[in-house]
């Protein structure tokens, strides 16, 4: 707009650090196609929450349970976040009885 401010400057001395930044391009893990052997001897797990919103049966977090061999899923809706430790052995045990197998 006032090309007479910056006659002298050179337009190198000008640096913006953050669209540097945007142009630079996102490497991106590796592909990996390891996986374990056998169902049920890597699980994942996370904890999520808390929701601000509160569904019908007044859960705002959940935690989920993936197997990596199968990438098989379970999700459970609790109410407190203290409530996995009351989950996890509830699922160990669905595990156990349903498939014959421990989690490794």
């Amino acid at each position: 707009m006032f090309p007479e401010l910056f006659k002298d400057l050179d337009i190198k001395d000008f640096h913006c650090a953050v669209y540097e930044f945007a142009k630079h391009k996102k490497i991106s893990f590796p592909l990996s196609n390891k996986r374990t052997e056998f169902p049920f001897t890597l699980m994942h797990s996370d904890v999520w929450g808390p929701s601000n919103i509160p569904n019908i049966f007044g859960a705002r977090w959940f935690v989920i349970f993936m197997d990596d061999y199968t990438r098989a899923l379970w999700l459970y809706l609790l109410k407190t976040k203290f409530e996995v430790s009351n989950v996890f052995p509830i699922f160990y045990n669905m595990i156990k009885n349903q498939f014959g197998v421990g989690i490794k």
